[in-house]
């Protein structure tokens, strides 16, 4: 995809990734974890 390297960020990623972690639950799927924590997938995450 042209200009997509543009809208890629390493430490968005990153920070998205440190959120999940910090969010999931031992023994939690992924499909409970997306219903538990929509905000991840729809905007902006809610400030902790």
């Amino acid at each position: 995809m042209l200009g997509a390297e543009s809208i890629y960020s390493a430490m968005t990623t990153w920070l998205f990734m440190k959120l999940i972690a910090a969010r999931m639950q031992p023994g939690q799927g992924w499909t409970e974890f997306r219903q538990d924590n929509g905000d991840l997938f729809e905007g902006r995450p809610k400030k902790s």
